[in-house]
């Protein structure tokens, strides 16, 4: 490596030497008038040019090594008739000798200095360079690991939601044999056949409402969006559960925001939701209270949207169950599915929005939909 080295360097050094020899060589043969006087103060500034040559190229040692040259080259033109026009006294005939080891020492210096520091980025810039490749190798691990990881997620949720099908299927499929078995006994009644017809009817449609639900949370559904007023859409869905809300001595309290801006919204997808929650709402107070709705419009992180309240005074949600709530096949009701709750959240969430429910056993529930202003792209 340093026989390579000192290859590189020969050039640089008979450069050097070649700028040296012509200098002093002009020297020499530059004649001693009154005349030339001038040309022998160039000379002595000329040999400043080697010296800072030697000092960027090889550093401190390059430039007292070329400054100690330059001055045993310089000391017979110094001590001779040029020293005695050109310096005058002793004084300055040293000094000028010494100027060029100061100026060799002096660039020297900064220049190792400066090849020090570069020396220092580049091995700092490779340190970066490196860093920056493990950063990316380990970025693309974190990536990797976290795609398995939704997938492992995917996998187990799809196995939660395959037992929980599973679950909900097994009980009228046991209903619907019973009942089977009961229809081939030649021995039952007509009346009591019709009775049991009638009883696997319902196993049958309950089982095709669990197909349907599942179907309806497992398969996205494009939103078919069009402008449509919130309060509109509470008022009719209020008028469809009239009947069942008179029956059950359930009170209704409406408080909607004047001149709420209309919404981008799918009106099936958006009233079969609301339904659900209504539906939700009056089965909590099966001995009759007070369901409240209200709409306001409300400001976040500058952007606008439309905040829908829906309050019961039933029998609440106990907090263990209250985290388990949006999820599918979770549910308290003995003839339940516990896939209403996720297709809400699922339908707020397609439409940009979010769903949160708090609740206190034996106080109520309520239920806040927020709903952008904006219309934004489908959000699943």
């Amino acid at each position: 490596m340093t026989q390579i080295s000192g290859f590189r360097n020969l050039p640089r050094l008979t450069v050097i030497a070649a700028v040296i020899a012509a200098i002093t060589a002009w020297h020499y043969v530059t004649t001693v008038s009154h005349e030339n006087l001038s040309l022998h103060n160039i000379h002595y500034l000329l040999y400043f040019l080697p010296i800072l040559m030697a000092s960027i190229w090889f550093g401190l040692i390059g430039g007292i090594a070329t400054a100690i040259v330059v001055s045993i080259l310089y000391v017979p033109v110094v001590l001779g008739p040029v020293g005695e026009h050109v310096f005058g006294t002793g004084a300055e005939k040293a000094l000028g000798l010494l100027i060029y080891n100061v100026v060799g020492w002096a660039t020297g210096l900064l220049s190792e200095r400066e090849r020090r520091e570069r020396e220092g980025y580049r091995r700092t810039a490779e340190e970066l360079q490196k860093a920056y490749q493990k950063l990316r190798e380990q970025t693309d691990l974190i990536l990797e690991k976290e795609e398995q990881l939704r997938r492992a997620e995917r996998l187990s949720t799809m196995g939660e939601l395959a037992a929980g099908l599973a679950h909900e299927i097994r009980n009228p499929l046991a209903s619907i044999k019973g009942t089977a078995e009961i229809l081939l006994d030649t021995a039952t009644p007509q009346a009591r056949r019709e009775e049991f017809m009638k009883l696997m009817l319902d196993e049958v449609n309950r089982l095709n409402g669990v197909v349907s639900n599942f179907l309806g949370l497992a398969r996205f559904q494009r939103l078919h969006r069009e402008k449509a007023n919130i309060a509109d859409i509470l008022w009719r869905m209020l008028r469809i559960l009239d009947l069942q809300l008179g029956r059950k001595n359930i009170a209704v309290h409406t408080h909607f925001a004047p001149d709420l801006p209309e919404l981008e919204l799918d009106l099936s997808q958006m009233e079969h939701a609301i339904l659900n929650l209504l539906l939700n709402a009056a089965a909590s107070m099966p001995n009759g209270g007070v369901l409240s709705l209200a709409t306001r419009l409300k400001k976040r992180n500058g952007a606008e949207g439309v905040l829908v309240e829906i309050t019961d005074t039933g029998i609440g949600i106990k907090p263990e169950h209250l985290a388990r709530i949006f999820d599918p096949f979770f549910t308290t009701k003995s003839d339940g599915t516990g896939l209403g709750l996720s297709i809400v959240k699922r339908t707020l969430r397609a439409h940009g929005g979010s769903i949160d429910i708090s609740s206190e056993p034996g106080k109520g529930t309520r239920v806040t939909l927020a709903l952008p202003l904006n219309q934004l792209e489908d959000a699943e």
